[in-house]
């Protein structure tokens, strides 16, 4: 449900795009529209219809192909062209046509984008003598006329509807795509697509950008626009590049059901720092210099941090949903993305490099949950031997655990497997990881503790090597309590490289609701 709440808001904003080389020629190389528009009637000739092409990341299947549309206006005889970021960052192609002339397109490069303030600035290739549009210098007043223009709905049908200004200072944060001091609310009727139109008074002069709008419960639609006095210095900053802006074309999620949480990513423009980073469209940023983002589907976290740290390093943890990894690099530094905790690296680094035995088949996976609908963890196929009943006592405990005999790894070191369980308190992580791991204690050389994060779980884990006289390790992990007072036990046993892998997979995987 969420990824189809995603897909379905990235197409309502818009679209995407990034850096484009588009077919050339256009109005204005022919002398006509010299001068700013004097009338929203006129406006037309100033408008722009932008449609863009490629793929989006969906978490959950890979990658989709989608197509989107926006709007955008010129700002300068010279063929300066403001959009929204959602528009333009992360597309693979882009067409742009100038005042409803469709007969030529027009090469294009992106000077500036930013994310936080959801806005672009575009140079149209050989452009002279453009009619363009200025920008509303006056104060924004409750009721003041206004007129959005654009290309809704795909359609390249241009659109000017009228409406009024009904908030001069709604909230700057209500969309999860942006983070500005405030918005101006207004009723005129806008859809997909009208993305980086202008918002225009009666002499033709921008208000505001459009950027938003949706439906509420209580079936009214509501219409946002980036204020002009607002709009006017990021756009002067973005002339000379990128402002505010890692190269994420992003949205906050904050899900109950899945417990995601973070900025999702859309589209990533090519040599970006967020590209640089290895960021990929599809991924979730959760954590941003150690701060959690996209809380309550709010973006300002996202931008405090960009703000605040400038060009200076900014680590980040990242999910990659849709191959269940955790990474953890460094925008703007020299740590690409790498997995928070590689339980290969993990064992051969307390094991003096030793490892685990060789050889092993490849697994295929499958989600298991328990007969309570609490956990779920993905195992091997071939771990086909499972008990998902949960564990009688005054109060029943959840529990999963899967291996090729539960038996024999129940009872030896000779039987991969591994158990999930969720306890109803944890007084203490090592107090809990002592009981837990006090079979393996018995029978294997104890390693040291270390600290577990995966960006929806913190905890500590604890490797067993030797088991038995054998390569067998044991690990166990203890996560943190939850809002609940519960945490989560998961306790394997592996033995090659295979069991290894599938270990890595469960703790990638186990969720609990």
């Amino acid at each position: 449900m969420i990824i189809a709440i995603i897909v379905v808001l990235v197409l309502a904003l818009g679209g995407a795009g990034a850096f484009f080389l588009l077919k050339g020629g256009g109005k204005g190389s022919d002398g006509k529209g010299s001068a700013a528009v004097s009338s929203y009637e006129d406006a037309k000739e100033a408008v722009v219809y932008i449609r863009a092409k490629g793929a989006i990341r969906d978490p959950e299947v890979g990658d989709t192909t989608v197509s989107g549309s926006g709007s955008g206006f010129v700002i300068s005889p010279d063929g300066l062209v403001v959009t929204n970021n959602h528009v333009v960052t992360g597309a693979a192609t882009l067409e742009i046509w100038v005042g409803g002339d469709y007969d030529k397109t027009w090469n294009a490069t992106v000077l500036g984008v930013s994310e936080c303030n959801d806005l672009a600035v575009l140079q149209l290739s050989g452009a002279s003598n453009m009619a363009y549009l200025d920008f509303y210098k006056g104060e924004i007043k409750v009721g003041m006329d206004i007129w959005v223009a654009g290309f809704p709905l795909g359609d390249k049908e241009y659109s000017l509807t009228k409406g009024i200004v009904n908030k001069a200072n709604a909230d700057g944060d209500i969309t999860g795509t942006s983070s500005i001091d405030h918005t101006i609310e207004h009723d005129a009727t806008s859809q997909p697509g009208n993305s980086g139109g202008p918002l225009l008074n009666e002499n033709g002069q921008v208000v505001g950008i459009h950027y938003a709008g949706w439906e509420t419960s209580a079936g009214e639609r509501l219409h946002y626009a980036i204020a002009a006095d607002l709009a006017v210095p990021v756009v002067d900053t973005l002339k000379g590049g990128d402002f505010e802006s890692i190269g994420v074309n992003g949205f906050a999620i904050d899900d109950d059901e899945s417990g995601l949480v973070g900025i999702w990513v859309s589209g990533v423009a090519p040599g970006s720092p967020a590209a640089k980073v290895g960021i990929l469209a599809g991924d979730i940023i959760t954590t941003m210099n150690g701060l959690p983002v996209g809380q309550n589907r709010n973006f300002s976290g996202y931008c405090n941090v960009i703000r605040t740290a400038g060009q200076a390093p900014i680590s980040v943890e990242v999910l990659r949903f849709d191959t269940s990894e955790m990474l953890r690099g460094e925008i703007n530094g020299d740590k690409v993305l790498e997995q928070t905790v590689s339980f290969r690296q993990e064992i051969e680094d307390q094991t003096g490099g030793g490892g685990v035995g060789g050889g092993g088949a490849d697994y295929t996976y499958e989600m298991v949950v328990d007969d309570t609908g609490v956990l779920q963890v993905e195992v091997p196929v071939q771990w086909s031997s499972r008990d998902t009943a949960p564990i009688q006592g005054d109060t029943p405990t959840p529990a999963i655990t899967a291996s090729p005999n539960i038996n024999s790894y129940d009872t030896g070191w000779n039987t991969p497997g591994v158990t999930i369980l969720r306890i109803p308190e944890i007084p203490s992580s090592d107090d809990v990881l002592s009981a837990f791991g006090s079979t393996f204690a018995s029978g294997c050389t104890v390693g040291e503790i270390s600290d577990y994060a995966d960006g929806m779980y913190t905890g500590r884990f604890q490797v067993y090597s030797d088991c038995g006289g054998t390569d067998t390790v044991g690990v166990v992990l203890v996560t943190s309590a939850d809002a609940g007072g519960h945490g989560i036990v998961l306790v394997a046993q592996v033995l090659t490289e295979a069991d290894v892998g599938a270990l890595q997979h469960a703790f990638e995987t186990f969720m609990a609701k």
